[in-house]
């Protein structure tokens, strides 16, 4: 899954299939990153990972040439037989790197605005409470979970299902005539009425399902978070291990 590397060739981020993990950094998108003192942050390149090319997120410090780098984004360089830093081309190596403490303060002192803010929302605040605030803000432009090829604020989500194509095309499927009435077809309900009453009470299993599906998803997301935490946990405790085995090496040589 590794990339052929010669000492020849420039060692890069596309040298590793960055597609086998999921970036180490901060996606803030078009949003705005602020100083502590309320100043706009024009420049990025300090606080940057070279590999994902994203804000730092848990910054270590490559001794042998100064370069900040995410920890996932350093796991995914150590993969490689010959890791190499991707801007100075230095070899590196697991005793050359140390966890940049003033960097991730710097970085957790920042304020972002919300990518939806030309849309009218206020909200501000740290980079890890906005990963959380754009999975829920009502002013960022989503998708139609249906596929229908329209995009709106998701505040408008319950407007754009009562008149989606997509979602009324079906819905003729989901009742079916009895006499005057008509059954609604989803499993174990026993609803029964015209076919207006039906068709508007189809739509609130509808709404149930989608809610249930957004539901799943974020349990997803927690979950891959959750063990993306894990992971980097036991990458900390190995590194101490290994410092652990070195002094105990020095102590036997004395």
């Amino acid at each position: 899954l590794i990339m052929a590397y010669s000492p020849r060739d420039s060692f890069s981020s596309s040298t590793v299939n960055r597609n086998l993990k999921r970036k180490g950094g901060f996606n803030i998108g078009t949003a705005i990153l602020y100083t502590k003192t309320g100043r706009e942050l024009a420049d990025l390149h300090p606080f940057t990972c070279p590999f994902c090319q994203l804000i730092l997120r848990d910054p270590y410090q490559l001794l042998v040439c100064g370069c900040r780098y995410c920890q996932l984004c350093l796991e995914n360089l150590f993969e490689h037989p010959d890791p190499r830093c991707i801007v100075d081309q230095e070899p590196i190596k697991w005793d050359d790197i140390r966890l940049d403490k003033g960097c991730q303060r710097d970085i957790n002192a920042l304020a972002i605005d919300c990518i939806g803010k030309t849309n009218g929302c206020t909200w501000q605040g740290g980079l890890i409470a906005f990963e959380k605030h754009i999975d829920e803000c009502l002013f960022i432009e989503i998708s139609c979970t249906y596929d229908c090829g329209e995009k709106f604020l998701r505040g408008e989500l319950a407007k754009h299902e009562a008149n989606c194509p997509k979602l009324n095309i079906s819905m003729p499927s989901v009742f079916s005539g009895i006499g005057s009435l008509t059954k609604c077809q989803f499993q174990g309900c026993q609803f029964e009425g015209n076919e207006t009453e039906v068709n508007a009470h189809s739509m609130k299993h509808i709404h149930e399902v989608v809610s249930l599906i957004s539901n799943m998803k974020q349990t997803v997301k927690q979950l891959e978070n959750d063990q993306i935490k894990l992971k980097q946990e036991k990458w900390v405790m190995e590194k101490e291990m290994d410092g652990y085995k070195q002094q105990v090496m020095i102590l036997q040589e004395e």
